[in-house]
């Protein structure tokens, strides 16, 4: 009987400290990362008539605004537990701020009116169908509830002045970004696995795509560059 019951802490704590071990080692990673920079290639035979809205930095040729995707069936199940977002498009100066936007499937999208003359907010694409008066300070709101990808986005305009005009692109996943000034974008915590990288600029209508592997615990460098020779397709 003494014999057991010296027996047994000792099983006890044995027990425990296996767990202990167990619970303490890392769990392998699953996920990797993706950056890159996107840049426009110019042709000084064929100049760019735009070049000076999205090419803010020169010496880089980093290109503004343009839609990064990655495109793949396993990568919808990072959207599981995600809450719909609403986002916001202002009018202002006789323009959509931003021009180009990107959101999930489901998210909102605000739109303000910050001039003063009446403007107008309309879409005839089949996933989004409206045609809205907005007076100064006013707003409208629209739920956007079907993906569309980079090769179909939703073009706004407004029916008073012809010169205003934003896109809208939707996705089934979270991997997506519109690049700023210095043309960078960065997805984290992507599975591990092959997926298609979409890159787009609807001013340009230029667009690439790539196959490319993300592995486990690793960050993949690309660097995408559009021209004049990389028509959307």
């Amino acid at each position: 009987m003494r014999l057991l019951k010296i027996v047994t802490p000792l099983i006890i704590a044995g027990a425990v400290m296996t767990w202990w071990a167990t619970a303490a080692e890392p769990k392998p990673q699953t996920t990797g990362t993706v950056e890159g920079v996107v840049t426009f290639k110019a042709d000084p035979k064929k100049p760019w008539r735009y070049s000076r809205f999205y090419l803010k930095t020169r010496s880089s040729n980093a290109l503004s605004e343009a839609v990064v995707a990655l495109q793949g069936r396993e990568l919808r199940a990072a959207s599981a537990n995600r809450e719909p977002k609403m986002v916001e498009v202002d009018q202002k100066d006789f323009m959509f701020i931003p021009e180009t936007t990107a959101i999930h499937a489901g998210d909102t999208v605000k739109f303000l009116n910050n001039d003063g003359p009446t403007h107008n907010v309309r879409s005839s694409h089949a996933t989004a169908n409206f045609n809205e008066n907005m007076p100064a300070g006013g707003e409208y709101s629209h739920q956007f509830k079907k993906p569309t990808g980079v090769i179909d986005p939703i073009t706004l305009g407004c029916v008073y002045h012809g010169n205003m005009r934003a896109f809208v692109y939707v996705f089934e996943n979270p991997f997506f970004s519109v690049t700023e000034n210095a043309g960078k974008f960065r997805f984290e915590n992507v599975p591990a696995g092959n997926f298609r990288l979409d890159v787009v600029h609807p001013a340009g209508q230029m667009k690439s795509s790539q196959r490319i592997d993300v592995k486990p615990g690793e960050t993949l460098k690309i660097e995408v560059q559009l021209s004049q020779e990389s028509p959307a397709q």
